[in-house]
Formats: structure tokens, C-alpha cells, sequence
């Protein structure tokens, strides 16, 4: 684990350094804003819709669980859009599409 954390963004630079020479420096960099603005718009969307969830469990009692978790998906990819670099992106991807996330789930859990 300690060498995932080590490469991780060694890995996400290479990647783009790797977009840069496919392409060019200027579209390399409008990836990198065009992916932290969406990913910016989608936490703060996604941040809107927990309070609006929450707050509406609240008046009537019941939390749904898949609500909050399509939410709490959302937030993540976000995170993962505002870290610039294509693997990071790829991963956000992942999380938003709804049958590859419980995959990933199912992965991750065991």
C-alpha cells in the first residue's frame, strides 16, 4: 500500500506529461482546468444534495441509504476530478457510472 502511495502521483504526472507530448501543452492544461472545474460544480452540487437529503430525512424520519450514497458517490468524484491527472479522472468516471461503482464496491469490500 505504502508503494501505491508512493507512486500514485508520480503515475498521474507521467500521464499527463504523456497527454502533453500525444497532443499539446495547451490542451494537456485545458484537460487539467476543464476537469477541476467540473469537478469543482459537481462537489458543490453534490454538497447541496446531501443538505436537501438530510434535511428532508429529517422532517419526515427516514434516511434512504441509496440516495445518500449516489450523493456521497458524487462528492468523491469530484475529489477525484479536482486532483489533476488522467488516472485520477478515470477513477471519478468509475464512481459516477452507477454499475461500475458497485463493482468497485464489491472489489474493494471483498
Amino acid at each position: 500500500m505504502r508503494w501505491l502511495l508512493f507512486l500514485y502521483p508520480w503515475l498521474e504526472l507521467w500521464s499527463l506529461i504523456e497527454l502533453g507530448a500525444q497532443t499539446s501543452a495547451t490542451s494537456t492544461m485545458l484537460w487539467v482546468l476543464c476537469a477541476g472545474v467540473l469537478g469543482i460544480g459537481l462537489f458543490r452540487l453534490a454538497g447541496r444534495q446531501t443538505l436537501e437529503h438530510l434535511q428532508q430525512a429529517q422532517r419526515e424520519g427516514v434516511l434512504s441509504q441509496q440516495l445518500l450514497m449516489g450523493n456521497v458517490a458524487r462528492l468523491v468524484a469530484g475529489v477525484l476530478l479536482i486532483i489533476p491527472g488522467l488516472i485520477s479522472d478515470a477513477l471519478a468516471l468509475v464512481v459516477l457510472l452507477a454499475p461500475l461503482r458497485i463493482l468497485l464496491a464489491k472489489l474493494l469490500v471483498g
